[in-house]
């Protein structure tokens, strides 16, 4: 049985799966924290890729590919050139180092290909080979988690650009005088998208005296406000729970519109963490994109979530190590 190993590394938590050729999931990891220095980082995913193959009980013949998801710049040696979100392991020589360490599992490397790409990109092949895009032949993902990640697929393949660093939304400036991002810029969109950008939007509230109950829902510190507090007190009704969505809707719906203008999808795939609580931020997010975008029916662009959950990352890197993606 030939089996693809994926490992996406995410803002907060790296999640590792065994995955078939068919896109069934095998086995999976119980997630593990980040790492905060390159060592971690190869540490982290040497014992997944090696806990992945005791699990599911694979001979190295068997394992045809691994693929990694890493959130930032990842350029065509496989080195993490930059990333935002996990500043400590930038400069990492992934591929390199991966293939190092684990060349006494694996044994030859000829018959294993091995895959390092950003995460986004890894979630658009998921979603593209197994999920809510594999009908579609252009199309954007939105991976909304810590940050925001984003995979393009145009015409039928992967976009990575000209060094391989495509698909950055995250990071393009809706708002000139916006909020410092990670990234030194202003204005990002996942300065207000993001499930980080949430929390900011609930602590900026918290400190002019509002947004109480989601302060409560955080044990009453306000620097402990997390995405999920906002939306478990608009699941609990409270109305200022409901203007932090509200506000979040917009900011998705402009830069939905955005990227159509660009991209021209058929469709934009919303990824990622957050999804959870996608029912209650999408129907609003549909009902302003509709009122921000222009055209005429022709130019409709469906708004779907993703079908592979928190999985899609992995799985796409798994995919990615296939040879249907290769």
């Amino acid at each position: 049985m030939d089996v693809a190993l994926g490992v996406d590394v995410g803002g907060t938590k790296i999640l590792g799966v065994a995955v078939s050729r068919d896109g069934d999931v095998l086995e999976e990891l119980p997630p593990v924290p980040s790492p905060n220095s390159p060592r971690q980082l190869l540490d982290s995913l040497e014992a997944a890729v090696r806990a992945l193959i005791e699990s599911a009980r694979l001979r190295s013949d068997e394992v045809v590919g691994i693929g990694v998801g890493v959130p930032g710049l990842i350029d065509s040696n496989g080195v993490l050139n930059e990333t935002a979100n996990l500043p400590a392991v930038q400069g990492t020589p992934v591929r390199a180092e991966l293939s190092r360490r684990l060349a006494p599992v694996i044994g030859d490397w000829s018959r294993t290909k091995l895959v390092i790409d950003n995460d986004g990109t890894c979630s658009a092949a998921g979603e593209w080979k197994f999920g809510a895009a594999r009908d579609l032949s252009d199309v954007v993902v939105v991976a909304l988690g810590t940050g925001i990640g984003g995979g393009l697929i145009a015409g039928g393949r992967l976009l990575h650009g000209g060094r391989g660093f495509a698909g950055e939304i995250g990071h393009m400036v809706i708002e000139v005088d916006g909020p410092i991002c990670v990234c030194g810029r202003r204005g990002c969109w996942e300065q207000f998208v993001s499930g980080s950008g949430h929390a900011r939007l609930a602590r900026e509230a918290a400190s002019k005296g509002r947004a109480t109950e989601i302060t409560r829902l955080a044990g009453g510190d306000p620097n402990a406000i997390k995405s999920k507090h906002v939306f478990l007190g608009a699941r609990a009704g409270d109305l200022e729970a409901w203007g932090i969505v509200d506000i979040v809707a917009k900011y998705l719906a402009v830069g939905f519109a955005n990227l159509v203008e660009i991209l021209d999808p058929l469709a934009i795939i919303v990824a990622g963490g957050v999804i959870n609580d996608a029912d209650i931020f999408i129907p609003l997010t549909r009902e302003y994109f509709e009122q921000t975008r222009r055209g005429s029916g022709e130019r409709a662009v469906e708004i779907r979530v993703a079908e592979l959950g928190e999985r899609a990352g992995a799985v796409g890197a798994a995919a990615l190590g296939l040879e249907e993606l290769s």
